[in-house]
């Protein structure tokens, strides 16, 4: 059993990091005591902040079992306090009940605004396939694995996704992350100059009460008014990430229809 409970960005710039964050409306919520690596959190999106030589997403982590830890034959990491596996993307593990004495003995806690933006949590990941670092050790997370002809898919018990793009042509790993109330997300974020959002050359129909904001707001849907996803890619922020706001009805995985949408339109609009 794997559970999925934050993500990981690497960073070199701690301060153009923590803006971008900051923009993203994040808070920091504890510091690591000797290393300085940071979780963050927006509502139940947490993400830890680790001090590196590049820009970028570096990994997911995932609450498992001992037994889960032993067989992957992951490394304890000094830098966070939790065990890690893969290079390029790094897969951190723990236990739930050693998460616990971890934050306390060595992280120091940060006060914490909480602002309602309208999201969630985090839905998944979509990234090249060469940053898997060996399919065999990602098996013993017991993940639900699918393919296709694009994409090789894993799923966790919590229902997070990460699909590995095999003809490599994802030029920026994708992050989902999905929204109470993804027309509010996207208002808030308008009021920062530095949050820059896709536009699509379209508009949307048969979404009953929702169709008017989904246009409103320049979203992309698919589905009807009882069952749909409505996204909206933020381009380039944090840093060689780009993020989708989804708030979606009776839709669990990502949509590979939208995410073709967002990577064929033009990113200027």
């Amino acid at each position: 059993m794997a559970i999925s409970n934050f993500l990981v960005y690497n960073y070199t710039d701690k301060n153009k990091t923590y803006k971008e964050f900051t923009s993203l409306g994040f808070n920091q919520a504890s510091i690591h005591k000797t290393s300085g690596a940071t979780f963050w959190h927006n509502k139940n999106c947490i993400v830890l902040l680790y001090p590196a030589d590049t820009d970028g997403l570096g990994g997911v982590s995932f609450v498992t079992t001992p037994d889960i830890i032993n067989s992957a034959n992951a490394i304890y990491d000094d830098i966070t306090g939790w065990f890690c596996f893969g290079n390029n993307f790094k897969i951190f593990l723990q236990t739930e009940a050693q998460i616990k004495t971890v934050i306390q003995n060595e992280y120091q806690a940060s006060p914490i605004n909480n602002i309602d933006t309208g999201i969630d949590k985090f839905g998944g990941v979509v990234l090249n396939l060469n940053k898997l670092c060996d399919i065999n050790l990602l098996n013993v997370l017991e993940l639900k694995e699918t393919s296709n002809d694009k994409y090789l898919k894993f799923v966790s018990d919590n229902n997070f996704s990460i699909y590995f793009d095999k003809e490599n042509s994802t030029d920026m790993p994708t992050v989902f992350v999905d929204c109470f109330d993804i027309f509010k997300n996207i208002a808030l974020l308008s009021l920062d100059a530095s949050v820059q959002m896709k536009t699509y050359p379209t508009t949307q129909e048969d979404f009953g009460r929702l169709t008017h904001k989904i246009n409103g707001y320049n979203c992309i849907a698919e589905g009807n008014k009882d069952s749909y996803t409505i996204e909206k890619m933020i381009l380039n922020v944090p840093s060689n990430v780009n993020f989708v706001l989804r708030q979606r009805s009776k839709k669990l995985h990502i949509n590979e229809t939208m995410l073709h949408r967002h990577y064929e339109l033009d990113t200027q609009g």
